[in-house]
C-alpha cells in the first residue's frame, strides 16, 4: 500500500517478482490498494471515502471468494510504505484476526503529542476537526488496545531510512510495541531518506523472508 496502486506497481512489483524468482519468497497473490492519494487507509468522517471499510468488508472477502487463497490470518500479510505504512499499521492493528503479518515501512505516523491538527494537514481531510476519532484510529493507540491478540500472533516489522524525516516517529512506535511486550522487528537502514525505492533496493530480497513467517506459521495449524 502507498498512495496509489500505480506507484506500488512500478516500484514494489518488481522487488516481489525478484524475490520469488530467487526462491527467497514463495509464489503470492499480490493486491495493490489505491489510497486514493491521502485516505491514510481510513474511513473519512464526512462518509466521502470509505476506504477502511472497502478494504476490510468488501476487497478482502472479494479477492477470497475469487481466487485460490487461503483465507486464513496467518496467509494474509499487510505492508506499504509512507502513507502505506501507517494504513498497515492501522490496519494490521485495529483487525489482528485479519493479518498474520504486518510490514510498516517508513510510516507517516501521526505525532502522538499533538492534539489538534492543522487544516492544511493532509491527516485533517481525513478526520477533519473530530480529534477524539482520530486519536482512537492512532496506530500506537490500537497497539495498545489489541496488545493482547498482537502479542505472540501478529509478526510485525517496522523499518526505516536513517536519513528519512519519519525515523523518530518509526522509532516511537518500535518503542511502544517494546513497552507493550509485543515481539517485532526494527531496522534502520543506513544512507537512505523518504525515497521507497532506495529503501527497498538497499534492502534486497532478504527483506522478504521475514514474510514466510506467516507462512510457516500456517503450515503449524494444519
Amino acid at each position: 500500500m502507498r498512495g496509489n496502486q500505480r506507484a506500488g506497481a512500478m516500484m514494489f512489483v518488481p522487488h516481489v517478482e525478484a524475490a520469488i524468482k530467487a526462491g527467497v519468497l514463495p509464489p503470492v497473490i499480490l493486491v495493490l490498494v489505491n489510497g486514493m492519494v491521502k485516505s491514510f487507509y481510513c474511513d473519512a468522517s464526512d462518509g466521502q471515502c470509505p476506504m477502511e471499510s472497502v478494504i476490510i468488508k468488501d476487497l478482502i472477502p472479494h479477492v477470497d471468494a475469487t481466487y485460490r487463497t487461503i483465507a486464513k490470518r496467518e496467509s494474509r500479510v499487510i505492508e506499504g510504505y509512507s502513507m502505506g505504512g501507517f494504513g498497515t499499521a492501522h490496519l494490521g492493528f485495529k483487525y489482528p484476526e485479519l493479518f498474520g503479518t504486518v510490514v510498516i515501512n517508513a510510516g507517516a505516523l501521526m505525532d502522538s503529542n499533538v492534539t489538534n491538527v492543522l487544516q492544511e494537514r493532509p491527516i485533517f481531510g481525513v478526520f477533519g476537526a473530530d480529534n477524539v476519532r482520530r486519536m482512537a484510529e492512532n496506530p500506537r493507540e490500537l497497539a495498545r488496545k489489541n496488545a493482547g491478540q498482537l502479542r505472540g500472533q501478529t509478526h510485525i516489522r517496522i523499518g526505516c531510512g536513517s536519513l528519512d524525516s519519519l525515523l523518530p516517529r518509526n522509532q516511537d512506535l518500535h518503542e511502544l510495541l517494546t513497552q507493550l511486550g509485543i515481539p517485532h522487528e526494527f531496522e534502520v537502514v543506513p544512507g537512505v531518506a523518504h525515497n521507497s525505492q532506495l529503501y527497498y533496493q538497499k534492502l534486497g530480497p532478504k527483506v522478504f523472508e521475514f514474510h514466510r513467517k506467516s507462512l510457516e506459521a500456517l503450515d503449524k495449524t494444519k
